[in-house]
């Protein structure tokens, strides 16, 4: 019955990064039989008491628009990456909930910062969901304090930091291609001859670069073609993060912390070390 609904277009078919089937109905399906008057009390209704969702992100292509819908109270809740975090005038807002809590302090004040700021009130509900299969996330649980108070410190980059370079160059040439692993393999199976042009828009941003330059001729197409054979299903744009070939800078999962014995006492704390492996090359080659 699903399958014949969705057929007819009556109900959307779609599936969840993890690969989860879900249907949701066809909003141009749906009609109101009922006088002008009922409308209207429908229309406060929703106004007043129902909210409206969407998702918010940097890959998100209407994303001007959801935010002047937010502001204009068309959209009540916005489900958002780090891309909200920092720098837009989202208006009124209420209410801040974190699933995870943030790598740093600085990250904790710019989103907790986002509520409260309204012309109506400066109070504010911020909540933090602490996974439970998190060693960051306990930590802070634990010792929230840390976290709420914690020093914020300058950021540090350095633009000529190869790691960082090579994982961002990885994104603005494949993030048209990465929402399957379809279009990354037909990206690659093209990428040959045309090789030349993306090189050219690499200079556009970048000015000329011989290694990188290099790098994108000789060794980028197996590099891809590896991340292609490791992806087992799920999200490919998350693989792609997951694996460090896009750069994850905004969500740190794999953080090292070197815990005070006076602090934790006998209580066992268990870190896992392993995605050190994965970033040894970066830390490596910092200043």
């Amino acid at each position: 019955m699903l399958e014949d609904l969705a057929a007819r277009g009556v109900l959307v078919q779609n599936k969840t990064p993890d690969a989860k089937l879900h249907y949701y109905l066809n909003a141009d399906f749906v009609l109101f039989n009922a006088p002008p008057e009922q409308m209207e009390e429908y229309a406060v209704l929703r106004r007043d008491f129902l909210l409206t969702s969407k998702a918010h992100s940097s890959e998100s292509r209407k994303r001007e628009e959801l935010e002047n819908a937010f502001k204009e109270g068309e959209v009540q809740c916005l489900i958002a990456t780090p891309t909200l975090e920092m720098g837009i005038d989202i208006g009124d807002l209420q209410g801040v909930l974190m699933l995870g809590v943030p790598p740093e302090p600085s990250n904790y004040v710019q989103r907790a910062g986002r509520a409260g700021r309204g012309q109506y009130s400066s109070a504010a509900t911020v909540v933090t969901f602490c996974r439970e299969n998190s060693p960051h996330d306990q930590i802070f649980y634990a010792t929230p304090k840390d976290m709420n108070d914690g020093s914020i410190k300058p950021p540090l980059f350095d633009p000529e930091n190869w790691e960082v370079k090579v994982r961002h160059v990885h994104a603005f040439l494949l993030t048209p291609a990465a929402s399957s692993v379809n279009e990354a393999a037909t990206f690659l199976r093209r990428f040959p001859q045309e090789v030349e042009l993306h090189i050219a828009r690499v200079r556009e941003v970048l000015g000329a670069h011989t290694t990188l330059e290099t790098y994108l001729r000789q060794h980028f197409p197996q590099v891809l073609r590896t991340q292609i054979e490791r992806y087992h299903g799920g999200s490919f744009q998350n693989h792609l993060y997951n694996s460090g070939f896009f750069p994850d800078y905004g969500f740190r999962r794999d953080a090292i912390y070197v815990l005070m014995q006076k602090q934790w006492g006998q209580r066992e704390m268990i870190l896992d070390l392993r995605p050190l492996n994965r970033w040894e090359s970066f830390y490596k080659s910092m200043p």
